[in-house]
């Protein structure tokens, strides 16, 4: 399962609805689950942005939400050389999630 996938199977209809809100320029939650089922790419500056407001809902929720990093939703910032230096090898390896489960309605 993806990253993002993940966390929109945990959180509840209104923080789906508030990560889309959050976002900049704010999207759907449809185009969430889009993002999340890979039938839409992302850009790295979206995926940052969804890093960004997954980190706050995060510290909302008290920890139940997890963060959603960038280098699990875009393979772009896997390669990155400030990705490799900052979090090492290991970290950027393991962030390719395996999808195995049934999209998110």
């Amino acid at each position: 399962m993806n990253a993002l996938r993940h966390w929109m199977k945990i959180a509840n209809g209104k923080e789906q609805e508030a990560l889309a809100k959050t976002l900049n320029p704010p999207t759907s939650v449809a185009m969430l689950r889009h993002y999340a089922n890979g039938f839409r790419s992302m850009s790295v500056a979206r995926a940052i942005d969804v890093e960004r407001a997954t980190k706050i809902l995060a510290r909302e929720s008290r920890g139940r939400l997890p963060v959603v990093d960038r280098i699990d939703m875009v393979k772009e910032c896997r390669n990155c050389d400030h990705a490799l230096k900052c979090l090492g090898r290991g970290a950027v390896e393991a962030a390719s999630w395996p999808i195995t489960e049934e999209p998110v309605r």
